[in-house]
């Protein structure tokens, strides 16, 4: 059988790949390191729904 890893890509492929890992690989990092519960779950929290409700109730 022949290895499926034996194939060639050119130099712009190459880099491509590279740059596209790298970014990806620290935008993971970035997320783990600056997103906390407040940023994920801060709009979704009891106090501003009901506020917004509030506020939908006036315009009614």
């Amino acid at each position: 059988m022949s290895n499926p890893f034996n194939f060639k890509l050119n130099l712009g492929s190459k880099l491509t790949i590279v740059v596209l890992s790298i970014f990806l690989i620290s935008l993971s990092v970035g997320m783990l390191v600056l997103g906390n519960n407040e940023t994920l779950s801060g709009n979704l929290n009891t106090e501003n729904l009901k506020h917004s409700s509030d506020v939908l109730q006036l315009f009614k």
